[in-house]
């Protein structure tokens, strides 16, 4: 006979659930060990459906494990005709059912069971698993038993549901965050993400008295490739190049695509020069590793290419608070090394060092 005290308990404990935090998982397994209480026997276990058919969640002891096992690995079994029939399966013999589930009832009399019980998890129309009951010997399931089993699977349920539209809700919120902060097609930081950065970065810089670089990249001869071959083909030189420059940077390095052609590379923590600035060396080294990474020989679609980059580099010393102001000087510089150009360097703020050319 079901414990209707104890089953009141276990509801309560499912009803302190919506102050607080809780997972689909931790839902699934209280409902396991909550009927084990309410309704004793041989153990429980819970069904949940992923990718279209039921499988094992939770077991409360190792016969009702490998029982469910069983039910998931053979397609056949109590759990199996509840999630067919949404409706609640109830055997009393296990041996009796033999020819309905010839495979299934074999081990599950092996392992020691007798009598089984299963009750589906329904919310909206749908099957969300089922929660199964064992008895280790045949007899009977009272009504109460019957009764206190949809209890406990109707209210997790709705538990289930709960953590499920809030998994959701926030996967899409990471998804809608994700495409406002990142290239859809490199996915590498956006301009908005960078700025970010920048902002954060310059800020740390005066805190920690060190400065900060800003790298801007533009390919050679991008558009060329465009027309010659096509705004597809372009894209995945766009791609290529993004995942050779990610790989010649430090993890703490943020590379960005800032539109077109154009990477901007955002350092912090190099080798501190003169006066508050990066050294040469540092500076050296990070542009010989990007012009390194894009020489390699690319071929796509069946056409052979060569990548380089023009690149620009401006430092900002700690005081220096204009995350526009260092973009542009390192855009400005970038214009200065790119072949046929004959850009003029414009004054810049204090604090602010435009870097001649690195090659």
């Amino acid at each position: 006979m079901a414990d209707q005290q104890g089953l009141l308990e276990v509801v309560v404990g499912f009803a302190r659930r919506s102050t607080g935090t809780f997972t689909v998982d931790g839902v699934l397994r209280d409902l396991a060990a909550g009927a084990c209480r309410v309704v004793p026997g041989a153990g429980a276990g819970v069904m949940y459906v992923d990718g279209g058919r039921p499988r094992l969640a939770h077991a409360t002891s190792r016969p009702s494990e490998k029982a469910e096992a069983a039910q998931d690995v053979l397609g056949q079994g109590p759990c199996q005709d509840a999630f067919r029939t949404r409706q609640p399966v109830v055997e009393a013999d296990l041996a009796a059912a033999a020819e309905r589930w010839p495979q299934f009832v074999e081990r599950a009399i092996r392992l020691g069971l007798g009598a089984v019980m299963s009750v589906p998890l329904l919310a909206r129309g749908d099957v969300w698993g089922a929660l199964d009951l064992y008895r280790d010997a045949p007899g009977p399931w009272a009504e109460d038993d019957l009764q206190a089993a949809r209890t406990l699977a109707d209210v997790a349920v709705s538990y289930v549901v709960m953590a499920h539209d809030r998994d959701r809700a926030a996967a899409a919120n990471d998804t809608l965050s994700y495409a406002a902060t990142h290239d859809a097609l490199t996915g590498l930081p956006n301009r908005a993400l960078l700025y970010d950065r920048l902002e954060h970065a310059l800020a740390a810089a005066q805190r920690r008295e060190a400065p900060v670089a800003v790298l801007f990249l533009d390919l050679d001869g991008f558009t060329q490739i465009n027309d010659a071959y096509g705004h597809e083909t372009g894209d995945l030189v766009l791609v290529e190049a993004a995942g050779r420059l990610g790989s010649a940077l430090r993890s703490e390095d943020t590379l960005a695509r800032t539109g077109g052609d154009e990477f901007v590379v955002l350092c912090e923590s190099l080798t501190a020069g003169p006066r508050g600035t990066v050294s040469d060396h540092a500076l050296s080294v990070v542009s010989a590793r990007l012009h390194e990474a894009l020489a390699a020989p690319l071929r796509v679609r069946g056409q052979d290419m060569r990548l380089r980059a023009s690149i620009g580099v401006a430092t900002a010393g700690p005081g220096f608070d204009d995350p526009d102001a260092l973009l542009r000087a390192a855009d400005d510089a970038m214009y200065r090394e790119k072949p046929g150009t004959a850009a003029e360097r414009r004054p810049v703020p204090g604090r602010l060092r435009m870097v001649e050319p690195l090659g």
